[in-house]
């Protein structure tokens, strides 16, 4: 089960999220922001997310595919832009999975007692920035009762009433509830508490496995 919210800054978002299941039991998650804003970003954001479901379903391996994919971003950008992006494999049963990290680091393990761990692997710097470096690809086991919390940075980054950003470590600790909507939508109204009549600053999305 997943539950997933994205609120665009600026009408059209360049947060992408995706979950794909394959015929073999394991299920692909993502999370990725674009940098930038407005139509440019959610153009990248779409061929993103169109490129890793297309290498998939060619039977491509999806980690090696992000190679590729880090290649297409930076012709289509001109090395203009790039895309922070988390993949996660989760093994049939979802007990167990692997996970690489391209510059997002905004993931984290949260169990029903409230306490989390983040989740770590050797990065690699963004989709488009450098294609060739290889990627670190960690492994994770889920106890019973645990979920998994995925945010964009514009969670992070919203500044609130008092000056102050809403940081990963509050995120983590506000999402609570007994479902993964749950979860969700207790994030979501504590950061609309800490926002209070500012602005959105940024496309926020939150997805919680």
């Amino acid at each position: 089960r997943f539950a997933m919210r994205s609120l665009p800054g600026r009408i059209m978002s360049g947060d992408l999220f995706g979950v794909l299941e394959l015929r073999d039991g394991r299920t692909l998650v993502w999370l990725g922001d674009v940098s930038g804003k407005g139509a440019p970003a959610a153009m990248l954001m779409a061929a993103v997310q169109g490129g890793i479901r297309t290498a998939v379903g060619c039977g491509a391996d999806p980690f090696m595919a992000l190679h590729e994919i880090g290649r297409e971003v930076s012709r289509i950008s001109d090395g203009g832009s790039f895309v922070t992006f988390m993949l996660l494999e989760l093994a049939a049963g979802g007990r167990t999975f692997r996970v690489a990290d391209l510059g997002h680091g905004l993931g984290a393990v949260i169990g029903a007692n409230r306490q989390s761990r983040p989740i770590e692997c050797e990065g690699a710097p963004p989709l488009g920035v450098d294609p060739d470096i290889p990627l670190g690809i960690g492994e994770h086991t889920l106890a019973a009762g645990e979920s998994i919390l995925l945010i964009s940075d514009g969670v992070m980054d919203q500044p609130g009433t008092n000056g102050s950003r809403y940081g990963f470590e509050r995120a983590v600790a506000e999402a609570n509830g007994d479902s993964p909507a749950g979860r969700v939508d207790a994030l979501l109204w504590s950061l609309s508490q800490h926002m209070g009549s500012l602005d959105q600053f940024d496309d926020v999305t939150v997805a919680v496995i």
